[in-house]
């Protein structure tokens, strides 16, 4: 068996300096790869988040106003208002008394 004659520019600096590029291309490529997976995820992660977010403030901002105890009493008593010049019958125009 012949032994195995390096080339001239195969040094010993060389050759670490080629496997420490190697080694540096995979950790950039290693780390925009993970990036990327990962920021994809928690962006959908975020938005189905907000999105569940909203819709149960939604649901239990009804539920609340549905099944609040006073909600007879909030009902706004309507009165007839006099009005002078009014551009259509009287009997459409209604006042709003406050509950005391």
């Amino acid at each position: 068996m012949r032994p195995i004659h390096w080339p001239v520019s195969c040094s010993h600096e060389g050759m670490i300096a080629r496997f420490l590029l190697i080694l540096a291309s995979l950790a950039v490529i290693g780390t925009v790869a993970g990036y990327l997976m990962f920021v994809s995820p928690l962006s959908l992660l975020a938005a189905i988040v907000v999105g569940i977010g909203l819709l149960a403030t939604l649901v239990l901002g009804y539920w609340a106003g549905s099944n609040s105890l006073d909600f007879k009493a909030r009902v706004p008593r309507l009165q007839k208002l006099s009005v002078i010049n009014a551009p259509a019958p009287v009997d459409q125009f209604y006042q709003v008394t406050p509950i005391r």
